[in-house]
């Protein structure tokens, strides 16, 4: 875990290692985007991985998915692998959406972003 600011400087964390180029302009851009995100995190889970081959939101089937609920959830379906520019990171941002706390990257994984 490493705390970097928005020049993609090392401010704190794990200081022994470079930060992730596309980590960076991913979470830099929801930062961007929304103030209000305290934080984001990315993955690449199996069960994430396999969900996000459908490209479909997330079902209300039990009582944990309700986080999610309604515009809190989005799909970005044109995800096409590691992200190279600015550009692509402001897409997904934007796909989150103004109060979106989840967004499913197909045939990727999942990021999820935690608001005041």
């Amino acid at each position: 875990m490493v705390l970097v600011d928005y020049d993609g400087k090392i401010v704190g964390g794990n200081t022994s290692r470079p930060a992730n180029a596309a980590g960076f302009l991913i979470h830099s851009a929801v930062h961007k985007a929304r103030p209000d995100v305290t934080a984001a995190c990315h993955c690449h889970g199996k069960a994430g991985k396999a969900w996000s081959t459908f490209a479909r939101k997330l079902e209300m089937i039990n009582q944990d998915v309700t986080y999610f609920y309604g515009d809190a959830q989005a799909v970005y379906p044109e995800f096409g692998g590691v992200v190279f520019s600015e550009e692509e990171g402001a897409r997904l941002a934007a796909s989150l959406g103004p109060k979106g706390k989840g967004l499913i990257l197909r045939n990727h994984g999942l990021l999820v972003s935690r608001a005041l």
